[in-house]
This record gives structure tokens, C-alpha cells and sequence, in this order.
């Protein structure tokens, strides 16, 4: 089973991602983002459009490779949501995606999900090289939130 995660289409990365663009332009501009991510195996899934969604799909990422370009796809201004049809290599513990509200910090988002304010650096790590700075996060931006003990 695939999911789709949607995403605040308002907030993100302002790229030149636009419905009114054709569907090679948008996957130019989402391909672009994600190869600068130097993410492992970002170089092997298979990257399509539908409207304002991106589609992702492949297979033999790890799970936390395949999260942050899920996530790198979905803080693109402009789109919508994100379909995740990739199959990680192995199973391991899935994380979480977090969509930041006004006010929220990651001590914040870590206390919520982690039960401790002080695991924010654990967020951040897990969110690099997406945020250079963990008080640089916006209201709808997706956060990946790694499994706990991870």
C-alpha cells in the first residue's frame, strides 16, 4: 500500500514549481531539488507529477534516505502532496512527518513527540541538509520525526 502525504502547497521552498508550468518543467524543478540533496540513492527513484503532486517511486533506499526525500519533495512551494511508492531496502521503524504550526519550535515538536524538549537536535540531524539551523523552521514546513531510540 502507497500513501500520500499532503502538504501545505502555500508554504515551502518558492522553486518555480506551478500547476500552470508543464509536467516536465515541475519534475525538472523537484528533480533539482532532491539531487541537491546528496541523499543516498536519490539518484535511483523514479520522479513523476500529477498536477500539483509529486510521485516517488524505486526501491533499496533505507527508511530514513527514503523519509527526507518525501519530505524534500513535499517543502516545495506549490505542491500538494506527495505520493510515496518506494519500498525501503529493509524494514525498520518508520518515522513520522510533523507539518509546523505558527509558534512551534523544535524543542517544541520534540516535546510533543518525544516526551522531552531537550531531543530537539535529534529533529534537526534528522532533518538536515532540508534545515541549516534548527530555529530556521516556518509554519507548514514537513519535518521528518524520527522513530524514538533511533
Amino acid at each position: 500500500m502507497f500513501n500520500l502525504i499532503n502538504v501545505v502547497a502555500e508554504a515551502g521552498k518558492a522553486l518555480g514549481f506551478d500547476r500552470s508550468k508543464s509536467r516536465d518543467e515541475n519534475r525538472d524543478v523537484v528533480e533539482r531539488e532532491i539531487r541537491s540533496l546528496d541523499v543516498e540513492g536519490a539518484k535511483d527513484v523514479e520522479l513523476d507529477i500529477e498536477d500539483d503532486k509529486v510521485v516517488l517511486k524505486g526501491q533499496g533506499l533505507s527508511q530514513a534516505a527514503k523519509e527526507k526525500l518525501l519530505m524534500a519533495a513535499g517543502n516545495i512551494k506549490g505542491v500538494a502532496g506527495v505520493h510515496d511508492k518506494i519500498i525501503a531496502a529493509k524494514k525498520e521503524a518508520a518515522g513520522n512527518f510533523h507539518t509546523v504550526k505558527s509558534g512551534e519550535s523544535l524543542s517544541k515538536i520534540a516535546q510533543q513527540h518525544y516526551g522531552k524538549a531537550n531531543e530537539y537536535n535529534k529533529i534537526f540531524e534528522a532533518n538536515k541538509p532540508m534545515l541549516d539551523h534548527p530555529d530556521r523552521i516556518y509554519p507548514g514546513q514537513l519535518l521528518r520525526i524520527p522513530p524514538k531510540g533511533k
